[in-house]
């Protein structure tokens, strides 16, 4: 009797470990998406609130660990996380992981702080400094890059992008649109941004999971579909993004 107790102990044990979720985050932040005090005691955003609800709902629990982008990349195909937030297109090795169902339209535009200096996208005749963050991978830039049409300045995160675009050390900063809406909130208050279509980079924001937890992804792509059409995802960037930072960053028209 005491030897099927401890056996389904050890059992319950086995099967409580295996529905904890281990999520990569980036360092550093990727807000309004991840947000996380440095003690990790605080860990919010699009992403984890979303992630709080399904847990609840699968009695899951989520642990987070905090890595660089490329690091938490790398030990989500080696199993120590089992999942992460990416896209398809920005993964090294997609074939070794499985991806959810889009969360969100993940868009990255040009921007300027000045309409006239959009023109320069124009002129073949320019080379084009772009501020960019290190380690990340552009598809819709790299022919510019290859071509030496453009010169890639690399910054440790998009609030270095815009600081060095604020210095004139590029002409351009190629960020995310909702990542530039909680800046403009939190770190550039009064700044105007104008937003160019040209080279828009659109692609699928997922969550990326070790094939260990392949048989959450029917469930969770399940409660993302039901996120998106009842408007949860909406209101958690309304949270996360006030309505003044969207005034200041200006859509222009594509350069000729």
């Amino acid at each position: 009797m005491r030897t099927l107790l401890s056996l389904l102990i050890f059992l319950a044990s086995q099967s409580h470990a295996s529905d904890a979720l281990k999520v990569a985050i980036y360092e550093p932040h990727f807000a309004p998406y991840l947000l996380f005090t440095k003690q990790q005691t605080d860990v919010s955003g699009i992403i984890p609130d979303l992630l709080e609800d399904f847990s609840r709902e699968h009695e899951l629990s989520v642990h987070y660990e905090v890595d660089s982008r490329q690091g938490g990349e790398m030990k989500l195909y080696g199993g120590q996380v089992n999942m992460m937030v990416l896209s398809k297109e920005w993964t090294k090795h997609p074939d070794k992981l499985l991806f959810s169902d889009s969360i969100m339209p993940f868009r990255d535009y040009l921007y300027v702080l000045s309409p006239d200096k959009a023109k320069l996208l124009a002129d073949a005749q320019n080379v084009l400094r772009i501020c960019t963050r290190v380690f990340y991978v552009y598809p819709q830039l790299e022919p510019l890059f290859q071509s030496g049409r453009a010169l890639r300045i690399d910054g440790t995160d998009q609030e270095s992008q815009v600081r060095m675009l604020q210095n004139n050390r590029c002409d351009f900063a190629y960020l995310n649109r909702l990542m530039l809406l909680w800046m403009v909130d939190n770190r550039f208050p009064g700044v105007r941004f104008y937003q160019v279509s040209a080279l828009m980079a659109d692609a699928p924001l997922q969550l990326a999971l070790h094939p260990s937890i392949g048989h959450l992804l029917p469930a969770l792509n399940a409660y993302l579909k039901m996120a998106r059409n009842n408007g949860t995802v909406e209101t958690l960037m309304d949270h996360y993004l006030s309505e003044e930072s969207k005034t200041s960053v200006v859509e222009i028209k594509p350069v000729d």
